[in-house]
């Protein structure tokens, strides 16, 4: 009597699930393809297991802490690379900042026309969706 009871509890919770487009959750649906799959209950409307699977396998996994600040570190490199390549920029006093795309540029240059150099270089990183340039000319004898 227990095991009808689940059986049609996941029955009738599959097809809820399957009809409200806004409730659906690829970790809620492994879950049921998993209950199913193990008391033999066919999902509704034809599903089979296998394609809830495949569906949540093909869900995008969101990285970690660690790898998010890798990814920012790297694309800092890479940024602090390009402007060392720009000739007669001075980038020693320059502090980059990278987060999900945005870099920062900091800090002071010798000169107004290395700000925009600056400015130029980050942007043609790939991986930099934007550049917020925060640098200011340095004022000799500060």
């Amino acid at each position: 009597m227990k095991l009808d009871f689940f059986t049609n509890f996941l029955r009738n919770l599959s097809i809820w699930i399957f009809q409200a487009d806004a409730m659906r959750s690829a970790g809620l649906i492994a879950s049921i393809a998993a209950c199913a799959a193990m008391t033999g209950v066919p999902l509704a409307y034809g599903q089979t297991t296998n394609a809830v699977a495949t569906d949540t396998a093909s869900a995008v996994t969101t990285p970690s802490k660690k790898e998010i600040r890798s990814q920012n570190r790297a694309l800092a490199k890479n940024v602090r690379k390009a402007l060392t390549k720009v000739k007669g920029l001075d980038s020693s006093g320059i502090s980059i900042l990278a987060k999900g795309g945005v870099v920062t540029l900091a800090g002071s240059t010798q000169d107004e026309k290395d700000i925009g150099l600056a400015e130029d270089a980050a942007k043609g990183v790939t991986g930099v969706t934007s550049v917020q340039n925060r640098l200011t000319v340095h004022e000799v004898g500060h």
